[in-house]
């Protein structure tokens, strides 16, 4: 049988730390999210940009509709889904603490779905990492003896799920 490596205290204590910090701010935007009320705030759209994707192939150019971009009189900017919005009154509805839009409504009651911001997978992805930081630093924490894989498992699918975060921030 081969003994299990452990880890060393100093390598423990730089991924607590890590992982608090990640913890920390991760549970603060789903918190802010979907536990905290959110306001609601009655805006006008000032500019509005057509945002389409163009695709090159040896056969030719093809143009895409990806949505519309709208810049409003409070200073908020959100993206639609092909969803072109027609009035120029609209309510926004933002988080408390990080100002995020959560939802955009015309005068109407229409609501639009919003490419930007903490709605579709955005947010499987902060509540994966919400909770995997949480239980990652409890098991750092309360484990006396991890080896060598546990540890670079706890590392590794963590840092996986903020780089998917990060490709995503990038697209949008």
């Amino acid at each position: 049988m081969y003994a299990k490596p452990i880890i060393s205290k100093n390598r423990k204590q730089i991924t607590l730390v890590i992982l608090f910090i990640v913890a920390i701010l991760f549970n603060a935007i789903v918190i802010d999210r979907y536990v905290l009320p959110s306001q609601r705030i009655s805006d006008k759209i000032v500019k509005e940009i057509r945002v389409t994707q163009t695709r090159s192939t040896k056969f030719g150019r093809s143009t895409t509709l990806r949505g519309y971009k709208y810049y409003t009189e409070k200073g908020f900017k959100f993206l639609t889904d092909k969803e072109y919005i027609s009035d120029l009154t609209i309510t926004v509805e933002k988080t408390l603490i990080f100002k995020n839009i959560v939802s955009v409504s015309t005068e109407g009651g229409d609501k639009k779905e919003l490419l930007t911001g903490l709605g579709g997978i955005n947010a499987y992805f902060y509540l994966i990492l919400a909770l995997s930081s949480t239980i990652s630093i409890c098991y750092l924490k309360f484990k006396s003896e991890l080896s060598d894989n546990e540890f670079f498992n706890i590392i590794l699918f963590n840092g996986f799920i903020i780089f998917v975060l990060t490709v995503i921030w990038t697209l949008v």
